[in-house]
């Protein structure tokens, strides 16, 4: 019957159940929950806003604990894998130090918008940097971002990407995992943990494996070894989802808080290390990644990468502003053939919006001829 219960279209025979009933706060065991989990996965019902809650004690954790097994529920492939229509993804640099007031326009705006977006993404920092070192700070900085971010329309899906300030253990308790993939529209969207991705090992030589993870700043307490083993297997499930989206998906967006350009510093900590860009980029012009969207700098601004290889495709890599510096959003316009992306402030943004336009309404800067951030068009509503 909870199969059959479909977006809050009740049985004939009431269930009598309420959000939290399968909780283990009200004394469900974890192994059960799990298992009934999964089997409602595998029927794909576990996504639908009737059943979901039923498995978190408070509404704020199934709103944004969705990342669960490396996928998102109710975003497989078996759900979103074809695409049908053009549609808009909405992304948000950070969202650390927002006013009440800004975050309020933000989120009556992105509810107003025609057509409803698919996909709300963020991938800037969710927490003041003042918090850092501060469990309790960071908490209480997240917590108030969530309880802003609940007003959005529940039937727009949330993704948050990790920061270099977000402490995992603690990212997962609020956020769910901190890399996964899913499916919107045809489109497959990966979300990476770049903080840790950046220490994967080299795949040259054992020298330089050492010789990179000695230059990465990591905390005395944790253990290298561990983390690097850590960053190996998000860097070899990056690599399978990269390949299941050159066979499965129309296009694939990546979303990132590290810049994927390359720097000409090595102690830029915005930007990812020179190998990893080296080891995924020919990957994901593989895939026909159309996009690589950040959320570390301040500026707005959309950068052709240098083509690679025999590869014809340019991979666009776009950067959103944090929402207090500037107060605007990215609406990222998804279309058969192509993916264009336009930046609004709060004031600026449609009730609705033509999805048949194939051309960037920002400017677009070609391939840097080095990384430093003179050569980055800023957005042109900026001047």
């Amino acid at each position: 019957r909870l199969c059959n219960w479909k977006n809050n279209k009740r049985p004939k025979k009431s269930l009598d159940l309420i959000p939290g009933c399968f909780s283990t706060e009200n004394g469900v065991a974890e192994r059960t929950r799990s298992t009934l989990m999964g089997y409602l996965q595998q029927r794909a019902v576990l996504g639908y806003s009737s059943i979901f809650p039923l498995f978190f004690y408070r509404e704020s954790q199934a709103r944004f604990q969705r990342a669960v097994d490396r996928k998102f529920v109710g975003l497989s492939e078996y759900e979103e894998g074809k695409y049908k229509d053009p549609f808009i993804i909405i992304h948000l640099g950070g969202i650390a130090d927002v006013s009440e007031e800004t975050f309020t326009a933000t989120v009556n705006a992105i509810n107003k918008l025609e057509p409803r977006p698919k996909l709300l993404a963020i991938s800037g920092e969710v927490s003041s940097n003042d918090c850092m070192g501060s469990a309790d700070g960071w908490k209480k900085d997240v917590r108030r971002q969530q309880e802003y971010l609940s007003r959005l329309d529940s039937r727009i899906p949330m993704i948050c990407c990790p920061s270099r300030y977000d402490e995992i253990e603690m990212f997962n308790q609020y956020f769910g995992q901190d890399y996964y993939s899913l499916f919107v529209g045809g489109v497959l969207v990966i979300v990476v943990n770049s903080s840790l991705l950046k220490h994967a090992s080299v795949k040259t030589s054992e020298d330089d494996e050492k010789k990179q993870i000695s230059e990465e700043k990591v905390d005395v307490n944790v253990n290298v070894d561990e983390i690097t083993s850590m960053a190996d297997q998000q860097a070899e499930w990056l690599e399978q989802q990269l390949l299941m989206g050159k066979f499965c998906a129309r296009h694939v967006i990546l979303f990132s808080y590290h810049s994927w350009k390359e720097s000409m510093d090595s102690s830029d900590e915005s930007y990812l290390p020179k190998h990893i860009i080296e080891r995924f980029m020919n990957k994901m012009a593989d895939a026909a990644t159309q996009m690589i969207v950040t959320g570390v700098f301040e500026n707005n601004h959309v950068t052709l990468m240098p083509p690679l290889g025999d590869h014809e495709i340019k991979i666009k890599h776009v950067n959103t502003g944090s929402l207090n510096h500037d107060k605007k959003l990215r609406i990222i316009r998804v279309q058969a053939f192509e993916m264009c992306t336009d930046i609004y402030s709060l004031e600026d943004i449609p009730k609705w919006l033509a999805l048949d336009e194939e051309s960037d309404q920002e400017q677009v800067q070609g391939p840097p001829s080095s990384s430093d951030d003179s050569d980055i068009s800023s957005d042109s509503s900026d001047e």
